[in-house]
């Protein structure tokens, strides 16, 4: 017999939300947020992406953020799916999409850079010399 077979879960100090695999979704505590609310969020963040490039295409700074709201309104995704089912490769899939936003960020912020040295401008239309 291990030391744990003796512990509830009702009396465990983690998240019930790990260990009923269960139960359904409308039979959610009082003291838990749904996962609605969660996706609901996560929602927001991916169409605030969206339209940050539909609507913005002069300034790539602002097209460079609004990719990384849409990559990390999808990892939230997966880390809210990852809690309520309560498996672990949700949050490994979030680590990855973080890590490639990380270097999307810093290649794309390089690029940048050295193309202001030579255009002395960031604007999207400055960009389009560089079509082979």
């Amino acid at each position: 017999m291990s030391y744990y077979s003796s512990v509830n879960c009702k009396d465990c100090v983690l998240p019930r939300i790990m260990y009923n695999y269960d139960r359904n979704f409308l039979d959610v505590p009082i003291d838990e947020i749904p996962i609605k609310f969660y996706l609901l969020f996560s929602f927001t963040l991916f169409f605030l992406g969206i339209l940050g490039i539909v609507f913005n295409r002069k300034n790539l700074i602002n097209l460079m953020l609004s990719v990384e709201l849409m990559l990390f309104g999808a990892s939230l995704n997966f880390i809210f799916f990852s809690m309520y089912w309560g498996v672990y490769s949700g949050y490994i899939f979030a680590l990855l999409i973080i890590t490639v936003a990380a270097a999307d960020s810093a290649i794309g912020l390089g690029i940048l850079v050295a193309s202001f040295y030579v255009k002395r401008s960031i604007a999207f239309e400055s960009f389009s010399s560089l079509k082979g």
